[in-house]
């Protein structure tokens, strides 16, 4: 298995196990009280792995012979989705929730756009991958500290 394929393969059972435990109930009608989030990762850990993911997408949005294209699109976009969700619980001014609401909006839009196979819009999903760049920027030119 290819090591971005194996991250990416990670960070869904990561974010289904978290799922199942979140929405598992007691009776049918009874569900389990939900503990509050609270982020495991550190911002830079969580970071990082948004840009391992954002890198991946790009090359399978940019290769339209990638094996699997759409559904690796589809798949990628949701989770970088996810973890632009996870990403709002490190926020402690809205401009920085703001920015992970954008770009969780624009990968589910992807997705979305993945997901009509064959008859998805290149142009668009290629529009849709220089707005998360562009909203990734954005909040790097105020909050990303100098490496």
């Amino acid at each position: 298995m290819k090591r971005g394929t194996s991250i990416v393969v990670a960070v869904l059972s990561v974010a289904a196990v978290a799922a199942f435990c979140f929405t598992t109930v007691t009776s049918a009608d009874t569900p389990v009280s939900q503990p509050s989030f609270k982020p495991v990762s550190s911002v830079g850990a969580l970071m990082g792995g948004q840009g391992m993911v954002f890198r991946r997408l790009q090359k399978v949005v940019t290769d339209r012979k990638a094996e699997h294209r759409y559904e690796s699109i589809e798949v990628l976009s949701e989770v970088l989705a996810e973890l632009s969700n996870v990403n709002q619980y490190n926020a402690k001014k809205d401009d920085y929730a703001g920015w992970a609401r954008e770009l969780r909006d624009e990968a589910l839009a992807l997705s979305k756009e993945a997901k009509k196979g064959g008859s998805a819009d290149d142009r668009a999903m290629r529009k849709s991958l220089r707005t998360l760049k562009s909203t990734c920027n954005s909040c790097h030119d105020v909050y990303r500290k100098d490496d």
